[in-house]
This record gives structure tokens, sequence and C-alpha cells, in this order.
């Protein structure tokens, strides 16, 4: 199964290794644009906004601002929850871990981050699993 959100998840993964704020915005700029132009496309109530949080958050990780991060990316987590989209939801708890990991607070990253994997696990999305284990490999 391809996840739907496959290019943010790339701007996410960009995070992971990228700390220059002009690639990381490029990356979801590219997510952004190629969502968009998707034939089966998220729209609905509370999935633009919550969507557009976790880019928020992304550009603040890049900006090395991982607090405002964290709460883009639970503020997102709520709605995706609200609104029932399990990948979204997966995605906001992958984001969120990696901003946890950037403030120290890796118990917290570690299991944001395993119930972001779970839950790619339960929808059977590889490439979420793998973005999830790569987070994951940052806290070893």
């Amino acid at each position: 199964m391809r996840c739907r959100f496959w290019p943010i998840a790339v701007a996410i993964a960009t995070t992971v290794v990228a700390t220059t704020p002009a690639i990381i915005g490029s990356e979801i700029a590219s997510a952004q644009q190629r969502i968009s132009q998707a034939d089966d496309a998220p729209s609905g109530e509370g999935f633009t906004e919550a969507f557009d949080l976790i880019q928020q958050g992304l550009v603040y990780i890049g900006n090395g601002e991982p607090e405002a991060a964290i709460t883009a990316f639970e503020d997102s987590l709520a709605i995706s929850r609200t609104i029932g989209d399990r990948e979204l939801e997966s995605i906001a708890l992958i984001a969120r871990g990696k901003a946890l990991v950037d403030v120290g607070e890796t118990d917290s990253a570690r299991t944001s981050v395993q119930d972001g994997l779970a839950i790619a696990e339960d929808l059977g999305d590889v490439q979420l699993v793998s973005l999830a284990e790569g987070v994951l490999a940052e806290l070893e």
C-alpha cells in the first residue's frame, strides 16, 4: 500500500538528515504540489488544517524551533484523530517523535514514533513503516 502522503513523509525524512531550512522548505513545497495534483488528493473538513500544521511543524524543525514544531504536530494529531484519518495521525506521531528527539525527550520520542509505527503497520503502509524505523534508528 502506498502512503497517500508519501511526499510529505519524504519531507519528514529530509528533516531527519537536513539542517538547512531552505532544503526542508523546498521539500515541503514540492510535497504539497505533488499531493494537490494527485488524482486521489485528500480533502475535507479538518484535513487541510491538520496537513498544514504538519508542514508548519517541519518548517519549525528546519528553523531550529523544535518546541514550536511539537505544538504544531500535537495540534495536527488532535485534528487527525477527530476526523479519523489514521494515515495522517501516523505521520503526525512520527513527526512529533522527530521533534521530541531534537529537544532531548528520547523516551517520549520513542513512544510517539512507536505509536505512529503501529498505525502504519495496521494500515499496511510499508513506506510509513520505513520512515518510523528511520526515526527510531536515530534514537539508538
